[in-house]
C-alpha cells in the first residue's frame, strides 16, 4: 500500500502547513429546496416548530433554522446538490430526525413528519434530559469546544432509538476530525456503517479520512463506487479528484472535474500542496504551473499569491513577485503572512 500524506508540505522558509478540508466543510449553498409539513399524530397542523437542515451529516453547514406557519409548513431554500441532514424540534413534542436527497435540477417530494406527544412521565423527562444533552453537544460544537460536545453527545447515544444513532456517531466522528484525530474519527464512522452499510456522509468522510492517511486506493475505490450508485454526487467527484490531483494523477482526475456542475471546482489547496512540493524540490517552473492553477481555483486566495510571489522570486521575477505580495496585502491585510510581504516588496 503506498503511504502519501496529500494535507499539506511546508516550505523550506518555515511557512505554516496547509492542510485540506474534509469534504463535508465545503459550501452548501445551491439552488434547491426543501419544504414539508409538521403534525400531530392524529393529523393536526403543529405550529411554531423549529426545523434546521445540514448538509452531508455536519451539524455546522447549513442555513437558519425556519419554524413552520399556522398549518404547519415550512420550508428552506438556497441549498446545493447531496444528501441534507433534518431535525425538528418542537416544545411538548419528541425531536425528530432523518434525511433527504436535494437537487438543484428538480423538486423533491414533500418532507412530512408527525411528531409524538411528550406526556409528564418518567420517559417524557429522560427525553427532555437527552434533548438537553443533544441541544448542549451542538452548543458545544458550534463553539469549538469538540470534547464537550462528545460528553454531551456520548451520554445521549444509549437513550437514543437505534436509527438516530448513526447521526450522532457521524456528529463524533466530525470532533475528532475537526481536531485532526483521524484514527478515532475513523473508528467512530465504522460504527455508523456497521449501523448503515450504504450510509453516503460516512462513506465520503471515511474516504476523505483514508486519503489523508495515504490509503489513496482504497479511498478512490469508495468513492467511485458512490458515483457508480451516484453519478450526479458532486461532493464524491469533487473528493474524488481532490485526491486524485493531491496523488498527480492530474489526467484522471480531469474526466471528475469535467463532470463537477459549473461554477464549482476542486480544493484549490491540492494544487497549492503541489506546488509546495515542487518549490521544495527546486523545479521552480513546475511549482508556478500549480500556483496558478490554484489562483484560476481561488482568485481570492491570499495563500494562492503568496507562495506564487516566492516561486516567481527564485525565478527573479521581481515584478511579478511583487504584484502578487501586494495582492496578498490587499486580500489579508492582517494575515499571516502580509508584514513578511511588506518586508519583500521593501526589498525589492
Amino acid at each position: 500500500m503506498k503511504h502519501r500524506s496529500w494535507m499539506g508540505m511546508a516550505l523550506v522558509t518555515g511557512a505554516i502547513i496547509l492542510m485540506a478540508l474534509p469534504a463535508s466543510a465545503q459550501d452548501w449553498k445551491g439552488r434547491g429546496r426543501i419544504q414539508g409539513r409538521v403534525m400531530t399524530e392524529s393529523g393536526e397542523p403543529i405550529e411554531g416548530a423549529k426545523v434546521a437542515v445540514f448538509f452531508g451529516g455536519d451539524h455546522s453547514q447549513g442555513p437558519e433554522p425556519t419554524t413552520t406557519n399556522k398549518k404547519g409548513r415550512w420550508s428552506i431554500g438556497g441549498l446545493r446538490n447531496g444528501q441534507w441532514g433534518i431535525s425538528i424540534d418542537k416544545d411538548g413534542f419528541v425531536p425528530s430526525e432523518g434525511s433527504t436527497h436535494v437537487s438543484e435540477l428538480t423538486a423533491g417530494k414533500p418532507v412530512n413528519v408527525k411528531l409524538r406527544n411528550l406526556e409528564d412521565t418518567p420517559e417524557a423527562q429522560k427525553g427532555r434530559e437527552v434533548r438537553s444533552w443533544i441541544d448542549q453537544a451542538n452548543s458545544a460544537f458550534q463553539q469549538k469546544k469538540y470534547a464537550d460536545a462528545r460528553e454531551f453527545f456520548e451520554k445521549a447515544l444509549p437513550e437514543l432509538k437505534e436509527d438516530s444513532r448513526p447521526a450522532v456517531h457521524k456528529a463524533i466522528a466530525q470532533t475528532y476530525l475537526l481536531e485532526g484525530n483521524l484514527v478515532e474519527a475513523g473508528a467512530k464512522l465504522n460504527k455508523v456503517l456497521a449501523l448503515t452499510p450504504d450510509d453516503p456522509g460516512a462513506l465520503k468522510l471515511l474516504a476523505s479520512i483514508m486519503g489523508q492517511q495515504g490509503e489513496t486506493e482504497e479511498a478512490i475505490a469508495t468513492l467511485k463506487k458512490l458515483l457508480e450508485v451516484n453519478p450526479e454526487d458532486s461532493e464524491s467527484l469533487q473528493l474524488l479528484a481532490n485526491i486524485l490531483v493531491a496523488e498527480g494523477r492530474e489526467v484522471e482526475a480531469q474526466a471528475y472535474i469535467d463532470r463537477l456542475p459549473e461554477g464549482q471546482g476542486i480544493d484549490p489547496d491540492a494544487y497549492l500542496n503541489l506546488g509546495i512540493e515542487k518549490y521544495n524540490a527546486n523545479s521552480f517552473d513546475e511549482a508556478l504551473d500549480y500556483f496558478n492553477k490554484a489562483v484560476a481555483q481561488n482568485p481570492e486566495s491570499a495563500n494562492a499569491y503568496y507562495y506564487r510571489a516566492l516561486a516567481y522570486l527564485a525565478k527573479g521575477d521581481n515584478a511579478a513577485s511583487k504584484a502578487d505580495f501586494q495582492k496578498l496585502i490587499d486580500l489579508d491585510p492582517d494575515g499571516p503572512f502580509s508584514a513578511q510581504a511588506k518586508e519583500f516588496i521593501a526589498g525589492l
